[in-house]
């Protein structure tokens, strides 16, 4: 990311789903996928970018997120990336899993956590 200024943020790749990641890229770069978009679930960013004021502007790409949250961070920081050719990166092996915790598991959840802590 150091390398280029419209790189701003880094991710592994999600829930095994290299394919899907292909798909929303359009270059690679060694063990990077290029492309545009923006999840909050697992990333490393610029902080110099993020600490900028940059969650009020809008693009129509980023309609693509839930309406439930409305102007999530997601969505936001996807925005602002869209509007400034800014892009993220995925590792092309590298992965994470996510997964929601149902509704009323939090305490199920923090059981099986607590042992780690």
């Amino acid at each position: 990311m150091e390398s280029r200024s419209d790189f701003v943020v880094a991710n592994l790749c999600w829930n095994k789903r290299a394919r899907a990641a292909r798909a929303e890229s359009f270059d690679r770069q060694g063990e990077f996928f290029i492309g545009y978009g923006f999840s909050d679930q697992c990333y490393l960013a610029k902080t110099s970018v993020f600490r900028a004021p940059i969650y009020n502007e809008h693009n129509a790409a980023s309609e693509r997120y839930p309406d439930y949250a409305d102007e999530l961070f997601e969505k936001r920081v996807d925005a602002y990336m869209r509007n400034h050719d800014l892009k993220r990166l995925t590792h092309v092996r590298d992965r994470y899993t996510h997964r929601n915790i149902p509704k009323g598991g939090i305490m199920r959840a923090w059981r099986r956590l607590r042992p780690l802590a």
